[in-house]
C-alpha cells in the first residue's frame, strides 16, 4: 500500500467565510452566514463576514445591509465611536439605500 499524499479539504463554510469563488451562490451563502452569526449573536464572525463580504461584493444590493450589522454589532460590543463612523460611511458610500437611513437614526440618536 502505498501513503497518498495528504490533499488539504476546505469545508463549504470556509468558502462561504471567503466568499468562494464570487459567484452570485458564493455571494448568497457568504450573505446568509452573515446573518445566521448576527442571529447567534457572534458579533466577532459578522464584523469579520461583513467586512469581507463588502470588500468583495461592494456592488451587491445587500452590501449596506451588511454595513448596518457591521456597526450594530460593534455597537452591541460597546465599540460606540467605531460604530459611528461604521454608519456614517455607510450613508457616504450608500446614500440612497434603506440601510443609510437606518444608519442616520442609530447614528443621531446615540
Amino acid at each position: 500500500h502505498r501513503d497518498l499524499p495528504s490533499v488539504p479539504t476546505r469545508r463549504s463554510s470556509d468558502l462561504s467565510e471567503s466568499g468562494g469563488g464570487g459567484s452570485e451562490h458564493d455571494r448568497q451563502s457568504m450573505y446568509l452566514l452573515m446573518q445566521s452569526h448576527q442571529r447567534l449573536g457572534n458579533c466577532e464572525s459578522v464584523i469579520n463576514i461583513g467586512n469581507r463580504y463588502i470588500s468583495r461584493f461592494r456592488n451587491s444590493s445587500e452590501a449596506a445591509d451588511a454595513m448596518f450589522s457591521i456597526g450594530q454589532c460593534q455597537w452591541n460590543m460597546q465599540q460606540r465611536d467605531v460604530a459611528r463612523d461604521t454608519w456614517r460611511k455607510l450613508m457616504l458610500i450608500y446614500p440612497d439605500s434603506a440601510a443609510a437611513k437606518k444608519a442616520a437614526k442609530h447614528a443621531d440618536k446615540y
